[in-house]
């Protein structure tokens, strides 16, 4: 996907220019994404500065990023070595107005869900010794269900 790999290049830059080990598991070409490709670049962006974000005082930064598919569904993970999420804020940072940061609105996870949920797919974290956003989208919407139906 021509702007999934745009993003994937500037996000990598960042990345070397912090010093954070980046592995790249890449099994598919998302030919066909269901989803516009700046809504998805809006979604891994996000959780990409947001690991960034989460490493900057993390000795030998990792984030590993793995975009997949299967016959259902385009999925992806951004998974990153810095601080675990406290189990508190686990259930919640998806909420508007929910940050776990100094400085923030809250609304980037919130948005993330949001576009994904708008499309039939959604995300999900877990954190414990590393935090793994991964999510998908449903490889045809519910759109083009009902028009194949029609």
């Amino acid at each position: 996907n021509p702007a999934v790999n745009a993003l994937l290049k500037v996000k990598l830059a960042a990345c070397e220019k912090q010093g954070v080990k980046v592995e790249l598991n890449i099994t598919s070409a998302w030919k066909d994404l269901s989803i516009p490709g700046w809504e998805m670049c809006k979604v891994l962006g996000n959780l990409i500065d947001n690991a960034l974000d989460a490493m900057k005082d993390t000795k030998n930064p990792r984030l590993t990023i793995t975009l997949s598919e299967d016959l259902k569904a385009f999925r992806f993970s951004v998974a990153n070595n810095g601080p675990d999420i406290p189990p508190q804020d686990l259930g919640r940072i998806f909420q508007a107005g929910i940050t776990t940061k100094a400085e923030g609105h809250g609304m980037g996870l919130f948005i993330v869900r949001s576009t994904l949920r708008e499309r039939g797919g959604d995300i999900e974290v877990t954190s414990g010794g590393e935090t793994v956003f991964s999510g998908w989208v449903p490889k045809e919407t519910a759109a083009s269900d009902v028009r194949s139906v029609l």
